[in-house]
Parts: C-alpha cells; structure tokens; sequence
C-alpha cells in the first residue's frame, strides 16, 4: 500500500502562500510539489523563448542573457535549506503582523544553475560598486501604495560567493511557476526574501 504523501498547507489563496507538511521536514530533500511557497504578489506568466535576464548598472560591459546563454556557462549545483523570515509567526503573542505561518515555512531543495560570480565577472563591477539589487517580475501593491516590483539587495561580497546561484532548477526539475520559473536567486545563509523569483534584472550599484 503506498502512503498518500501530505498536502501543502494552504495559508493564502492570494497571493498563493502554503507551507510544506511538518512529516516532509524528516527527509533530506522536499520535493518540489510540498516546498513551502512564498509569494508577495500574483505569479507572473513567464515564457522562456521571450524571458532575459538583464545585468547592469555599476559594470564596464552590461549584458542581456537568454537562458540558452546562461547554460553555456559551467553548471552549479548546491542543496539549500530556505526559510521565510516569517516562519513560526502564527504562534507569536503577540500576535504581529504579516502572513501566518506556523512552522512549516522552510524546506531544503537542490537547486541547479550558474555560480552568480561567474556571470558578475563577465559584466566586471567597477571599483566603486558595493552592492547588487535583484528584481523579479512579480508586481503589485503593498497597501494603498503603486505598483511596484519585488526587488532585494545584498551585499556584492555575498553576490561574489561561488555558492550564491541563478537557478534553473530544483530536485532536478526545471523551476515550477511557484518557485521563480525560469530563473531566481538563491542565496544561501540569507532569509528566503532574498532568493528572488521570476528573475528579470540584475543591477550593481554604489
């Protein structure tokens, strides 16, 4: 008799957020069908024959990438656990805002693409640069706010570590809509904020 895996749990509709099932954080892996999702706004409707990655901004060569041009590079591949900075909030008194998760907001996943400091190195950051932004396509409001994209930044010394990716594919499988098809960030050691999905625009600043 095969053992009907667990579902996600649901907790919202929209955005689409759902937590991996607690039974499925005994194994090393999730799979892809019960990783936790965190979504801020609605999933952008992305085709990979029309979809580039952009680099810019504080480089001597910006460059506009197809995926076809990303998977020439060498090819990485690390497991991650990733976890929402929210994770454990529902239990919290009080109780603060922000989606409610209970404890199953993280999850480790293997994910496969392209050392980033490989891709950063054919655009060559100029001396004065110190930080990278990363945009995806997901857009929406934040309260009575405009319309805005979702967008993260960190350091370029951890842009630069070999670990941190643009990832293709999780658990072997290309990226499901949910989890940044066809291309995210994942960056290990920072919250899940920062491994942003739907990928669409690197930019080096100062």
């Amino acid at each position: 008799m095969t053992r009907r895996k667990p579902a996600v749990r649901v907790v919202e509709e929209r955005p689409f957020n759902a937590e991996t099932p607690l039974a499925s954080l005994a194994d090393p892996v999730v799979p892809n069908e019960l990783f936790y999702v965190r979504n801020h706004f609605d999933v952008p409707e992305l085709f990979v024959n029309q979809w580039r990655l952009t680099l810019d901004g504080t480089v001597a060569d910006s460059l506009e990438l197809g995926m076809e041009d990303l998977q020439r590079y060498p090819e990485s591949a690390l497991e991650v656990t990733m976890e929402c900075a929210g994770n454990g909030r529902a239990l919290m008194e009080p109780l603060p805002p922000g989606v409610g998760w209970a404890y199953g907001a993280v999850g480790t996943a293997r994910f496969t693409g392209v050392s980033l400091p490989v891709v950063l190195g054919e655009a060559r950051p100029l001396p004065d640069a110190m930080e990278v932004v990363f945009t995806g396509a997901d857009r929406g409001r934040v309260g009575p706010g405009p319309v805005i994209s979702y967008a993260f930044r960190i350091s370029l010394e951890q842009a630069l570590r070999s670990e941190t990716l643009l990832a293709w594919a999780m658990n072997g499988d290309p990226l499901s809509p949910d989890h940044g098809f066809p291309l995210r960030l994942v960056v290990p050691g920072l919250y899940g904020m920062a491994s942003v999905k739907w990928l669409t625009h690197v930019r080096v600043v100062t």
